[in-house]
């Protein structure tokens, strides 16, 4: 999902991209989920604004887990994905 998207209220399915293979067993669990972004936040890695992320607390995990971004997509992009995709979406 686009940075220019993640807005509090918006609803969206985390874990979608193409780094969720990355995170822990505890994070595992909410993947694929529909849910609602309930606060947004920029980290950076080093000082250059080219490192800077947006980041996502979310309802689906009771905002435990900060969710990348770009990990996510729109939830009403959802019938926009292949059947196999759709498929994964809880």
């Amino acid at each position: 999902m686009d940075a220019s998207y993640a807005e509090v209220g918006t609803e969206a399915v985390i874990g979608f991209g193409s780094s969720f293979y990355s995170y822990g067993y505890h994070m595992r669990q909410y993947l694929h989920r529909k849910t609602t972004i309930v606060e947004v936040g920029e980290f950076r890695v080093g000082s250059r604004p080219a490192n800077a992320c947006c980041w996502c607390l979310v309802r689906a995990d009771g905002m435990d887990h900060w969710w990348p971004v770009q990990d996510m997509i729109l939830a009403s992009d959802v019938e926009l994905l292949t059947s196999e995709q759709a498929e994964r979406i809880r």
